[in-house]
C-alpha cells in the first residue's frame, strides 16, 4: 500500500534537489535536535516526486506537492524507533515545509550491512489538509479557512450545519458592541466557499452578529444582517451527494476521507504529528484498510470506530474488512483484524483496563509480595510451597508488630481524632473486611431508603471508576431528581463474586432497578487464580448460605488454597482488628508517603489506606494523577506478558458460567443490565494485553447481540488524557466524573428504568 522510487544509497550523500541555504540550515537543525542526542549521525537528501495534488483530492482545484525528504541516520548501537518517532514528526512538522509530501528516514547501525529500521513522516502541510478536508465538507476546517482569511480583518466566524445547508455566525473578533461590516464579510467567505465547492452542502447562509465576552459570536440572537449564497452542491450532481452517501455507492476516496477523518478528531493535533494514515485496497471482495503513523497505532483504537462506521455503510460488492496496523514506512503489519459480512459482524454501542487489583483493607500477601519482601514463583498460589505460606505468615505477623510499633508512635504525634462511619456490622463475616462494610451499609441503605435505583458492581475498576454522586446529580439534571446510586465495587471482584453478590446475597428488597457492572477483560479471566472469591467461599458467612457449596471447593482445592485463604483471613482480620495502628491508618500513609520511593514497591502507600476515602455510596475517590514521565521511575512497569492476572487467559469455565447465572437472573427480575467496559490508559495497553482485550469485547458482544446485556466500550476513550488516571489502568475522581457523566448524558442508556415502579422481585 506505498510506493517509494528510493534514490541510490550511494547517491544519498548528495542533494538530488539542491536546497537553499535556509531550508538546509533549517533540516539540519530540526534532525539534529532529536538524532545527536541519541547517538546518530545522518545525512539527508531531497527527491523530486511526481506532482501530487492533496491528499487524495478529487476536487478541480490543486496543491501540488513535489517533494520527499530522505534521511539516512548511522549509529554505534541499535536505536528504538519507538523513542524517536514522535520528536522527528514533531521537528519537521512545525517547519511547516510549504511542497514536501513526506519524510522517509532509514536507519543502520554501524558496521552493519542490513537495515535496522525504517520510518515515514507525513508533511502534508495544514493548510493542504485544511483544504482537503474542507472540500469535503469537513465543518471544523472551513471554519478554520474562512477564520484564517478573515483574521487581518478583525473578523471571526463559527459555523454549524443545518439540513444540507452551512450556517456561518459572523463578528467582530472581541468587540462585543460592533457589527461585522457585511460587504467585507461576503466578499473574504464567498470567494473560498465557492472554490471549496464543500461536498455535500448546498447552500450558506452568513449572519452578521455581535461578539460574546468570550469573542465567540452570537449564534441565538437576531443578527443584524443576513446573507443567502448558493453553492456547486445545489445544482451539480458532482457535489450534491455527501462523503457518506457516496462511500455507500463504493467512492473509495468518501470513504477513506470518513475514515481518516474519524480517526484524527483532533486538527490540531494532526498538525503536529501528522495523525493516523490510511490506506486502502480492494481485492477479491475484501476491503483492506492499512492504519499507520510513526508510532504503530493501538489495534482497539483503532478496530472499535472502524468497526461502527463500517456497520453503517453497505459496502457494496466487499464480503469482508481487513483491518491491519503498522508504522508509517514499514512492509510488515503490527496487527490485524478482520470482519466477515455476513458471518459475524461486530454489535457495536452507538457510542463509541492494568495492574494487579489491590485490595481496599490492607491485604498483607500482597503488600508483602510488592514490597519485594516476600517473592513468590510466577506460578498462581495453588502450587506456592507450605515454606513460602508459613514464610509469608511469619513476615505478617512481624509486619504487624512493627506496624503496632509505628501506630504507637504516630499515636503520640497526632492528638486529633480520626473520622470513621462505621455502618452497622453484617451479622455474618465473609472474610473481606471491605465486603463485610459495604454489605453493612449496604443494608442499612435499604432498611432506611430503600434498595437505589442503580447499583454499581464490580471491582477495583467499578469502584474507582464511577461517582454515585456525579451520576446522581446528572440524573436530575434529566429529570430523574430523586435517582439513588450505590456502588458496590470491591477490589479483586471477578465475575464469581459479583454473581454471588447480585444472585445470593441480596434478598428481593434490595434488588435495584438498574446494575451497571464496571471492569474488563481480567475479571473475567478464568485462567487466573481467584483469590478474592477463594477467601470470600472459604469464610463462615458463605458456609451459612443456604445450598452453599463452600465445602465442596474446599475439599477440591488443594491444602495450599485453603492455606492460603485461611492465612488471608487471619491476617487481614487479625491486622484489621488488633493492631494499633489500623485505627489510625490515614496518619500512617501520611508516614509512608514520606518514605523513599523504592522501599514504598510498585504501589503507592495511599493504595494500603484507601478503605478510608470511601464514601457512603461505596466510591473510592483518589486525587492522585498519573504521570508516564515520573510514575515508571518509582514503580515497576509490568508488561502483559508478566501480568499474573491475564495468566493463562480463558474466557471460558467458572467465571462465564458465573457471568451466564448474573446475567439470567437478572433477565428473569426484569432488572436492566449494562456492563461498561471501563477506560484504560495507552500506557497500559501494551500488544498482549490489547489481545486479550479484543477477544473479551468479542465475549460480551455475544451477550449484547442476545439482548442479554447492554455493552458500553470506553477503553477507547481518553487513553491518553493521564489527568484521568491515577495509575495505567485505575481512574482518579476526576476520571470517575468524566465516566459518569458520560454514561447519563451520551451513553445510549434507557434511563426511564429508574423512574418505573419496581416489579416484585423473586429469588
Amino acid at each position: 500500500m506505498s510506493n517509494f522510487i528510493e534514490p541510490e544509497l550511494t547517491k544519498l550523500v548528495e542533494n538530488l534537489v539542491d536546497p537553499d541555504e535556509h531550508l538546509r540550515r533549517e533540516l539540519s537543525e530540526a534532525l539534529g535536535k532529536v538524532l545527536r542526542p541519541a547517538g546518530a549521525r545522518f545525512k539527508f537528501s531531497i527527491q523530486t516526486v511526481e506532482a501530487s495534488s492533496a491528499p487524495d483530492q478529487v476536487k478541480p482545484w490543486s496543491i501540488p506537492l513535489t517533494k520527499r525528504l530522505w534521511v539516512r541516520c548511522e549509529s554505534h548501537r541499535s536505536l528504538d524507533y519507538s523513542l524517536l518517532a514522535d520528536d522527528l514528526a514533531y521537528q519537521l512538522r512545525s517547519l511547516d515545509l510549504p511542497d514536501f509530501t513526506d519524510a522517509v528516514f532509514r536507519c543502520v547501525a554501524a558496521g552493519m550491512t542490513n537495515l535496522d529500521w525504517r520510518l515515514r513522516v507525513d508533511l502534508t502541510p495544514p493548510l493542504v489538509l485544511l483544504h482537503h478536508w474542507a472540500a469535503w465538507g469537513d465543518i471544523q476546517a472551513i471554519t478554520r479557512l474562512i477564520n484564517a482569511v478573515l483574521w487581518h480583518n478583525g473578523l471571526q466566524v463559527s459555523g454549524i450545519l443545518k439540513n444540507w445547508r452551512l450556517h456561518l455566525f459572523c463578528c467582530v473578533r472581541g468587540n462585543t458592541v460592533q457589527f461585522p461590516n457585511k460587504q467585507q464579510a461576503i466578499d473574504c467567505v464567498v470567494p473560498l466557499l465557492s472554490q471549496l465547492s464543500p461536498q455535500g452542502i448546498q447552500g450558506a447562509t452568513i449572519y452578521g452578529v455581535q461578539a460574546m465576552s468570550d469573542g465567540l459570536p452570537k449564534e441565538e440572537e437576531s443578527p443584524f444582517w443576513t446573507h443567502w449564497l448558493d453553492l456547486p452542491g445545489a445544482n451539480d450532481v458532482r457535489y450534491t451527494m455527501p462523503p457518506l452517501v457516496l462511500a455507500q455507492q463504493g467512492d473509495e476516496q468518501a470513504l477513506k476521507f470518513i475514515l481518516q477523518r474519524l480517526l484524527n478528531p483532533d486538527i490540531d493535533q494532526t498538525f503536529i504529528n501528522g495523525g493516523i494514515g490510511i490506506s486502502l485496497l480492494k481485492r477479491k471482495g475484501l476491503l483492506h484498510i492499512m492504519s499507520e503513523s510513526p508510532v504503530c497505532p493501538l489495534e482497539s483504537q483503532i478496530v472499535d470506530p472502524i468497526s461502527k462506521v463500517l456497520g453503517q455503510i453497505a459496502l457494496p460488492d466487499i464480503l469482508g474488512v481487513r483491518i491491519h496496523g503498522r508504522i508509517s514506512g514499514q512492509h510488515a503489519t503490527q496487527w490485524n483484524h478482520g470482519i466477515d459480512f455476513g458471518v459475524e459482524i461486530l454489535q457495536l454501542p452507538s457510542n463509541t483496563t492494568g495492574l494487579p487489583i489491590q485490595p481496599a483493607t490492607p491485604n498483607w500477601q500482597e503488600w508483602l509480595f510488592n514490597k519485594g519482601w516476600l517473592r513468590p514463583a510466577a506460578s498462581p498460589p495453588n502450587v506456592l510451597s507450605r515454606k513460602v505460606l508459613w514464610s509469608w505468615l511469619g513476615a505478617g505477623l512481624v509486619l504487624m508488630m512493627g506496624l503496632d510499633i509505628g501506630g504507637s508512635l504516630l499515636s503520640r504525634q497526632v492528638k486529633a481524632s480520626i473520622a470513621h462511619t462505621p455502618a452497622s456490622q453484617s451479622p455474618l463475616s465473609y472474610g473481606n473486611t471491605l465486603f463485610d462494610e459495604k454489605m453493612a451499609a449496604y443494608q442499612e441503605l435499604c432498611a432506611t431508603k430503600g434498595a437505589p435505583d442503580v447499583l454499581i458492581v464490580g471491582s477495583s475498576r467499578a469502584m474507582r471508576g464511577i461517582d454515585p454522586q456525579i451520576l446522581e446529580r446528572e440524573l436530575g439534571d434529566r429529570g430523574f431528581a430523586n435517582a439513588r446510586v450505590y456502588n458496590f465495587g470491591i477490589n479483586g471482584a471477578t465475575a464469581q463474586v459479583v454473581d454471588l453478590l447480585v444472585r445470593r446475597l441480596l434478598q428481593p428488597n434490595q434488588l435495584p432497578k438498574l446494575v451497571i457492572w464496571a471492569d474488563g477483560a481480567r475479571a473475567f479471566n478464568d485462567g487466573r487464580s481467584d483469590r478474592t472469591y477463594a477467601t470470600i467461599a472459604d469464610s463462615r458467612g458463605f458456609q451459612q448460605l443456604p445450598g452453599s457449596e463452600g465445602a465442596a471447593i474446599a475439599k477440591s482445592q488443594p491444602f495450599i488454597i485453603n492455606g492460603y485463604a485461611a492465612v488471608d483471613s487471619f491476617l487481614n482480620k487479625t491486622l484489621s482488628k488488633a493492631s494499633l495502628a489500623y485505627g489510625q491508618r490515614d496518619r500512617l500513609h501520611q508516614a509512608l508517603q514520606s518514605l523513599p520511593p523504592h522501599l514504598l514497591g510498585e504501589r503507592s502507600a495511599a493504595e494500603l489506606v484507601e478503605a478510608e476515602a470511601i464514601n457512603r455510596s461505596g466510591f473510592l475517590s483518589l486525587g492522585a494523577e498519573f504521570e508516564p514521565g515520573t510514575y515508571y521511575q518509582k514503580y515497576l512497569k509490568v508488561s502483559g506478558d508478566s501480568d499474573n492476572d491475564y495468566a493463562n487467559f480463558n474466557l471460558a469455565g467458572t467465571q462465564d458460567a458465573a457471568t451466564r447465572q448474573t446475567v439470567e437472573f437478572l433477565q428473569r427480575q426484569q432488572i436492566p443490565l449494562v456492563f461498561v467496559n471501563a477506560p484504560l490508559s495507552d500506557r497500559y495497553l501494551d500488544n498482549t494485553r490489547q489481545k486479550y482485550e479484543l477477544a473479551f469485547k468479542q465475549h460480551m458482544q455475544t451477550f449484547a447481540s442476545a439482548g442479554k446485556l447492554q455493552f458500553v466500550d470506553l477503553v477507547g476513550l481518553w487513553m491518553q488524557d493521564y489527568s484521568l488516571y491515577s495509575d495505567p489502568s485505575h481512574l482518579n475522581r476526576s476520571g470517575a466524573q468524566q465516566v459518569s457523566t458520560y454514561l447519563a448524558r451520551t451513553a445510549p442508556i434507557d434511563w426511564q428504568v429508574i423512574a418505573a415502579t419496581p416489579k416484585k422481585a423473586s429469588k
